[in-house]
């Protein structure tokens, strides 16, 4: 069963009671704020919501919709978690939470996603209930889809890229010990690709167009 929620995402709209249920002038605004946008950052690209058009308490109302949005959502998942568990089959089941990508929520002023990979767009959370351990290396989206087909006994196409989290010698998941993780680009105009380590984080920026 696959569940997937367009939430939390503009327009910022949840509906009651989660639309009010967090204070905006209560919110400790994250770090990386800034009262103004980065000329680097506002001149490069386009969103929806622009930073120069919005300030401290546009930003403050969009927060504590975005936070209501998670609460329905966590919600929603309780309620699933709670009906496996009254069927029985709770213990016996792999659950795989995770996104798409985050959101500036604020820092150097922005909303949203877009220009440039900053470090909240890239990380996301990716989290697996199963029998077996924890780890904070590096691991990718790509790599769901070959762990869940290798649990289920079924082959892994050789189209795809990622690689299965799952220890054979144990029947536990691991995380591969990657040294970076990155997406090839193919763009016309000037694009910034962020780079992440096991330890650090690189951002890089081409005024040329990527190579096939």
């Amino acid at each position: 069963m696959m569940v997937g929620y367009i939430s939390p995402h503009h327009p910022f709209d949840p509906p009651a009671p989660y639309s009010t249920m967090y204070d905006p002038n209560s919110l400790h605004l994250l770090p990386g704020y800034t009262d103004q946008p980065l000329p680097f950052d506002s001149n490069f690209g386009s969103s929806p919501i622009h930073p120069d058009k919005i300030d401290e308490k546009d930003i403050r109302a969009m927060m504590a919709s975005y936070y209501g949005m998670i609460s329905e959502i966590d919600n929603g998942i309780g309620t699933i978690l709670q009906k496996l568990k009254a069927k029985g089959l709770y213990d016996n089941t792999m659950i795989v939470f995770t996104s798409d990508h985050g959101d500036y929520m604020s820092y150097h002023h922005m909303m949203l996603k877009g220009r440039h990979l900053y470090d909240p767009l890239i990380k996301i959370p990716l989290i697996v209930k199963y029998p077996g351990q924890t780890d904070s290396f590096l691991s990718e989206n790509i790599d769901v889809a070959p762990t869940v087909l290798e649990l289920c006994g079924q082959p892994i196409p050789p189209t795809m890229q990622g690689r299965s989290l799952l220890e054979t010698t144990t029947d536990s998941l691991f995380f591969p010990r990657r040294s970076l993780a990155a997406r090839r680009i193919q763009r016309s105009a000037t694009c910034s690709v962020r780079i992440p380590t096991s330890f650090w984080s690189t951002a890089v920026c081409r005024t040329v167009p990527f190579m096939t």
